[in-house]
C-alpha cells in the first residue's frame, strides 16, 4: 500500500472513531437530561404523595371524630326515648289512678259526663 492510501485508511477509521465518540456523547447527555427529569419527577411525586398521606389522615381523623359524635347523639337519643316512654307509662298509670279517684269521688254517671 502506497501512503497515500494508508493516510486515507486512518483518516477514514478516525473519523469513524469520532463520529461513535461523539454519538456517545450526544446518547450520554440525552440519558443525563432524562436521568435529570426522572429524578425531578420523583421528587415531585414524593411531594403529593406526602401531601396525600396528611390529606387522608386529616379526613380519617376527621371521620373518626364525627363517628364518635354520632355514636354519642345515638346514645343520648336512646336515652332520652327510653326515659319518655318511661314518663308516657308513669303518665298512663297516674291517669288510670286519677280515672278511679274521680268515678269514687262523683261516680260512675258523672265521670262519663266529664269526658
Amino acid at each position: 500500500m502506497s501512503t497515500t492510501a494508508i493516510i486515507s485508511c486512518a483518516i477514514a477509521v478516525a473519523g469513524f472513531i469520532i463520529s461513535i465518540l461523539g454519538t456517545m456523547a450526544r446518547l450520554s447527555v440525552r440519558f443525563g437530561k432524562m436521568e435529570q427529569r426522572v429524578a425531578e419527577n420523583e421528587s415531585r411525586d414524593k411531594e403529593e404523595r406526602e401531601k396525600t398521606r396528611v390529606k387522608f389522615e386529616r379526613l380519617y381523623h376527621d371521620v373518626n371524630v364525627h363517628n364518635t359524635a354520632i355514636a354519642t347523639l345515638s346514645t343520648k337519643i336512646d336515652s332520652m326515648a327510653q326515659t319518655v316512654a318511661d314518663t308516657k307509662t308513669e303518665v298512663q298509670h297516674m291517669n288510670l289512678k286519677l280515672d278511679k279517684m274521680i268515678e269514687r269521688l262523683y261516680g260512675a254517671t258523672k265521670c262519663q259526663n266529664l269526658d
